[in-house]
């Protein structure tokens, strides 16, 4: 089996892809249908029978050389394989194997500093009553 391209998301996610067959095709052909032939699991840590990945909303973008989808589902740890099978006006079969791996990892944006004053206070009021703490840098 051959991995056409391998992309990572978390399972809360729902992500749009867009492959260009433009390459695979010669001069004037163009897509005619694009379908899942299958996914095959290798599950994650936490259970062998784990939900798949969705793949949804299959379409043929405007000028027939691109082929949209979204894929959303899984579970943390598990590599998903979706066989897709696109098929040209000049009757070529493209196979393609898509790897998605789950990951468990959702970032989190750090907590900001509190910002204190000398003595320790966190009122930043300037002395004329203001809150506008923009740097003087004249000489």
């Amino acid at each position: 089996m051959r991995i056409t391209a391998q992309f990572t998301q978390t399972p809360q996610e729902v992500r749009r892809y867009v492959f260009d067959y433009t390459l695979d095709l010669s001069t004037g052909e163009t897509v005619t249908a694009a379908v899942v032939k299958g996914i095959t699991t290798i599950a994650g840590q936490s259970d062998a029978a784990a939900p798949t990945v969705v793949v949804d909303d299959i379409a043929i973008e405007p000028g027939a050389l691109m082929v949209e989808f979204y894929v959303s589902g899984g579970v943390p740890g598990g590599i998903y394989f979706v066989d897709f099978l696109v098929t040209t006006t000049a009757a070529q079969q493209i196979e393609s194997i898509l790897a998605f791996i789950i990951s468990n990892f959702v970032p989190t944006l750090p907590t900001p500093p509190t910002l204190t004053t000398d003595d320790g206070s966190t009122d930043l009021t300037t002395d004329d009553g203001s809150t506008d703490l923009t740097a003087d840098n004249s000489p």
